[in-house]
């Protein structure tokens, strides 16, 4: 039982004290001179109503905290039908947006890489919504707040965390190619003399795209976990470590690539203030970014460092 359900059940000292009565109540009884079978009868019927007061009691525990469950079921369902009611209308506007833009791609207004961006929102709109459908059905199914984590129960046998994860999974697949095919667009552009090597759009796009292959990763790592813990060779606690590491390290790898784009950027401040094309103050901008960039980095290298040690450590 549930602390909310204990705090209804008769405490020992209240157990205790209902005895003191009852057997009080007897004594001053024995002192008249009532016939033993009337005697026995009013203490059968004393049993009897504390037997049945006890178990309306019980009954009333339970029927409490039906109504309590049912409560919060209803709670958390209107509050995912408001989201749902929002989801659906971004939906909407997706879908509109990806018919305006369809309709420009093909009159040669508008890029494919647009029409592209705009079938990927559109995707992700509808994974969103599906999501919260899935939460919804977990609320049914538990009566209690969808549950993300990687070592959450099964809910009547069905894995809701796995199938979040998976269409996370699938959606971030999409984005991570969408996001390869502009680099490669732009590459193919430099190669074309189109635009310049190392250029602020090819830095910009080649960060993005290995953010959304990080992305990815991470969720491939999570599944990868949810089904080790599923099979039990992992626990909670080795979960948590691990995911630990897997963000500590997507964060110094984020800061390295950062900081190359950055070490780019004041190499090209500084030329350009050579032949006068630039200012000082852009140069000094630029190597500012770099330091903070590197001290950043530094210093997430140092947690790193000590997780592996840690590791490595508890292994020996």
């Amino acid at each position: 039982m549930n602390d909310q359900t204990n705090q209804h059940l008769p405490s020992p000292e209240f157990r205790a004290s209902l005895e003191r009565d009852v057997v009080q109540a007897f004594r001053r009884q024995s002192q008249f001179s009532a016939p033993p079978s009337v005697t026995r009868r009013a203490r059968l019927r004393t049993a009897a109503t504390l037997v049945i007061g006890l178990a309306l009691g019980a009954g009333g525990v339970a029927a409490s905290a039906q109504v309590q469950t049912a409560k919060q079921r209803d709670v958390l369902s209107l509050s995912l039908q408001e989201e749902r009611m929002i989801l659906a209308f971004r939906l909407q506007l997706a879908q509109a947006d990806l018919e305006t833009i369809d309709k420009a791609a093909k009159a040669g207004v508008r890029p494919q890489g647009d029409l592209a961006d705009a079938r990927l929102n559109l995707r992700a709109a509808e994974v969103a919504l599906q999501r919260s459908s899935l939460n919804e059905e977990e609320i049914r199914a538990s009566a209690s707040a969808p549950r993300d984590e990687l070592w959450a129960p099964l809910i009547g046998g069905r894995d809701f965390v796995m199938e979040r994860l998976k269409l996370e999974a699938a959606l971030a697949a999409e984005r991570l190619n969408n996001n390869e095919s502009k680099l490669q667009n732009v590459r193919v552009r430099q190669v074309t003399g189109l635009l310049q090597q190392d250029s602020p759009e090819e830095m910009e796009q080649s960060s993005i795209t290995a953010e959304s292959t990080r992305a990815f990763r991470r969720f491939d790592q999570k599944i990868s976990l949810r089904e080790r813990f599923l099979h039990k060779s992992v626990d909670q606690q080795r979960i948590a470590v691990e995911l630990q590491f897997m963000n500590v390290n997507d964060e110094f790898a984020r800061l390295v690539s950062k900081l190359n784009d950055a070490k780019l950027r004041s190499q090209r401040a500084k030329d350009q203030q050579a032949i006068g094309l630039g200012t000082l103050v852009d140069l000094k901008r630029a190597e500012l970014d770099e330091l903070v960039t590197s001290i950043d980095a530094q210093r997430v290298k140092r947690v790193l460092d000590s997780l592996q040690a840690a590791a490595l450590k508890k292994r020996n």
